[in-house]
């Protein structure tokens, strides 16, 4: 059966495109009404991470807009820090989704529009709430340095672009164990977050793919998945491991270009072998 897909949602390209914003948005430009973005507490790797963003009316006369969780056109946008192309991120209107059939049978999809709410910010005031970064799990959010804003194409504005670092802690040791351990969610998700284990304990080795795909084939498959992940915390809760995890870690935030913390030594790299053939 064939599927036609039609859709107004509106990919990261057509977000994005136009022409490349500079470091000043369009928001730092136009005083009367700017659009900020900023992140609070220290975010890492496996955890929601929530941008908190304000609206602000700096000029004389009240702004009425589209709510901005209601509009297709307001976006929240990142990537890593000094790479290029198509930013991650999604609309922040949701729409819903319509399933109907062509005359040959084939279903056709098609989103519509979230309800325009009007919102309107009085002189000197604001209009604040908070998105995630990503909507539902898409993988994107990796260890690395981070910038972040919101655009704005029916107000024709822009926020501030935000810098952020999203570190691997021990925090999300125990966050990537949760979402691997829990058989409810997408094998994909399990799968991805067992690869970050695996770079803290290389000894992990998980098989996702059931050799037989029937309910007692999968039942067995997760149940040894559960052993390992058991045998796994155990290994983290060992006192003797402790220096072991606190190098794997410290060697994940070094190899994505972060600068070591308080806590954290940079990772050298393993002395020459001394040569035994006339050395003295």
């Amino acid at each position: 059966m064939k599927t036609t897909v039609l859709t107004v949602l509106i990919p990261a390209l057509l977000l994005a495109c136009s022409t490349a914003p500079s470091s000043r948005g369009q928001g730092e430009e136009q005083k009367d009404h700017t659009i900020t973005v900023s992140i609070d507490g220290s975010p890492c790797f496996a955890r929601p991470v929530t941008a908190k963003v304000i609206y602000r009316n700096n000029g004389d006369a009240p702004w009425t807009l589209n709510t901005p969780t209601q509009s297709r056109g307001a976006s929240i946008l990142y990537r890593v820090v000094g790479t290029e192309g198509i930013p991650s991120g999604y609309p922040l209107g949701h729409g819903e989704a319509l399933i109907s059939y062509d005359q040959q049978g084939g279903r056709i999809v098609s989103m519509t529009a979230p309800p325009r709410i009007p919102l309107t910010i009085e002189p000197g005031q604001s209009h604040v709430f908070t998105v995630p970064l990503e909507r539902g799990w898409m993988g994107y959010l990796i260890p690395a340095n981070w910038t972040v804003w919101i655009k704005d194409r029916e107000q024709k504005l822009e926020s501030n672009r935000l810098e952020f670092p999203l570190r691997f802690t021990h925090d999300s040791v125990t966050a990537c164990l949760e979402s691997a351990s829990n058989t409810k969610k997408r094998g994909s998700e399990r799968a991805w977050h067992a690869e970050w284990l695996q770079k803290i304990m290389p000894g992990l080795e998980l098989k996702w793919r059931p050799e037989n795909p029937s309910p007692e084939g999968i039942a067995r498959r997760n149940a040894e998945i559960e052993k390992k992940l058991q045998e796994f915390k155990l290994l983290l809760e060992d006192p003797k491991n402790a220096e072991v995890i606190k190098t794997a870690i410290a060697r994940i935030n070094q190899e994505a270009g972060l600068p070591p913390i308080a806590d954290e030594k940079p990772v050298e790299a393993p002395a020459p072998e001394a040569d035994d053939k006339g050395g003295k």
